[in-house]
């Protein structure tokens, strides 16, 4: 992805109409569904330490009764060519982001507010325009487009999904069980494969992913959203310009026969560090002390007061800076031993060399140090920030997986139906217990669903190699 902008279409309760047949048209077509949700409070977990984990699933269950979804991402890509000889993997992307609320009585978290409102939500765009549902009745837009999404032999990723997945369940499909039993077999059942012939043709069709479980897979540093995003994102121009396997994204603009409103799309701007894309790191002191430790650590700071930075590019150009000196001593090493050099490279991607030399021109000059409190452009503000977080967790795991994808053209299934879960030492999987089976109700909704799950995943054809 060597963009510097992605678009996210909003989609709301006066604009609805207009774009329904394009995302159920989208969605019905995906190979790859990322989702992600803004709530109005995700409870209080405190207390919660040592616990059985039944104890935190019941406070979970407490705060998906009392909460609203307050937005849906959903981001879909569609893998459309693999081509060998240029080590490439093309998929087209459309990304939505449609304003929710509950029209019932709902709980709003102090904490939840103030953070939605750090990052440019518009609570009175919400209050206008947001689409409405019912956890008394489930049906309408929103139960019909999750119904879809499951049914579409997709794979589909979350990041850090369970408490979403809960939300999901609770809100727009059937009452949530009380028991973290039948939950899990419940769940097991949107993302199973049995009674489907899951040989390498299927592979990671209809699964379930998570990406902060790739992420702790991969054995990032950190696994908060925009971390991995980032990280993968510079990886990705290296892999490019060391000729080696990488992702290549484009926006789709073909929209049908929906007419697009301009209003309605937001572009958010993921330009890169120009210090990483011209390798040159002189990053001073004051600036890596100035960044938050807790920032650093989890992605996000609980101190109201904090004056240190919470910039994911300053520090990721740490610790590029620190790779960099690194790789330097070894080539100095191999070339004093008189070790062969290697490299065939393609250079930067050619988006990404316009770029640099328009901004060359633009200051004039060039700058060599990263000063303190210097910020980049990439931001996920506003109320588009779902979709743009959806795209962000799909794009990730799309680039962790790549060599599978590449091979088979869908996702590794040795690394789905697995979940991260404060409380948890070890990954949750989706698993169904005999001891613990679903209700008759939730058994009632699925067999539908389950059905044309099955029609899609028969009917969606490979990807040729060229």
């Amino acid at each position: 992805m060597f963009d510097d902008k992605v678009p996210v279409i909003e989609v709301n309760r006066n604009n609805y109409e207009r774009y329904l047949p394009l995302l159920k048209s989208s969605i019905k077509h995906a190979d790859i569904i990322a989702l992600d949700l803004e709530l109005s409070g995700i409870g209080n977990h405190y207390g919660l330490k040592g616990k059985p984990f039944q104890e935190r699933y019941e406070r979970i269950v407490e705060t998906v009764k009392t909460r609203s979804i307050l937005s849906i991402g959903i981001s879909i890509f569609n893998l459309y060519k693999c081509i060998e000889e240029k080590k490439t993997i093309k998929l087209k992307n459309i990304s939505f982001n449609l304003m929710t609320m509950s029209s019932d009585n709902y709980v709003v978290e102090p904490d939840a507010l103030a953070f939605l409102s750090k990052h440019g939500f518009d609570f009175n765009r919400l209050i206008n325009s947001a689409i409405l549902y019912s956890i008394k009745s489930r049906t309408g837009l929103l139960t019909i487009l999750l119904k879809d999404i499951l049914s579409s032999g997709a794979s589909i990723i979350f990041h850090n999904g369970f408490v979403d997945l809960a939300f999901l369940y609770h809100h727009l499909f059937n009452q949530i069980p009380e028991t973290i039993g039948v939950f899990q077999s419940s769940i097991y059942d949107w993302f199973t494969d049995e009674g489907i012939n899951s040989d390498k043709f299927f592979g990671g069709r209809g699964l379930f992913y998570d990406s902060k479980f790739a992420a702790a897979s991969d054995q990032y540093f950190a696994t908060f959203l925009e971390y991995v995003f980032r990280k993968s994102q510079r990886s990705n121009v290296l892999e490019y310009r060391d000729s080696r396997l990488y992702v290549r994204v484009k926006f789709s603009k073909d929209y049908g026969s929906a007419e697009i409103d301009a209003d309605d799309i937001d572009y958010v701007d993921c330009s890169m560090s120009p210090h990483f894309l011209k390798n040159n790191f002189a990053i001073n002191k004051e600036s890596i002390d100035s960044l938050c430790p807790f920032y650093a650590q989890s992605g996000f700071c609980r101190k109201n007061d904090c004056e240190k930075v919470h910039e994911v590019d300053l520090m990721l150009d740490i610790e590029c800076q620190k790779s960099l000196k690194k790789r330097r001593r070894t080539t100095s090493n191999n070339s004093a031993s008189g070790a062969p050099m290697k490299k065939k490279s393609r250079g930067l991607p050619k988006a990404v060399t316009r770029k640099l030399e328009s901004s060359d021109t633009e200051t004039g000059e060039e700058e060599s140090e990263l000063g303190f409190h210097e910020k980049t452009h990439f931001s996920t503000k506003g109320c588009h920030r779902a979709g743009m977080d959806a795209f962000m967790t799909g794009f990730y795991v799309i680039f962790s997986q790549r060599m599978h994808l590449f091979k088979y053209q869908t996702l590794d299934p040795a690394f789905s139906n697995q979940t991260l879960v404060p409380g948890l030492e070890k990954p949750l999987p989706l698993v169904n217990s005999s001891y613990a089976p679903s209700s008759e109700k939730h058994r009632e909704i699925w067999a539908e669903c389950q059905q044309k799950k099955i029609k899609n995943l028969k009917f969606k054809s490979g990807i040729k190699f060229i």
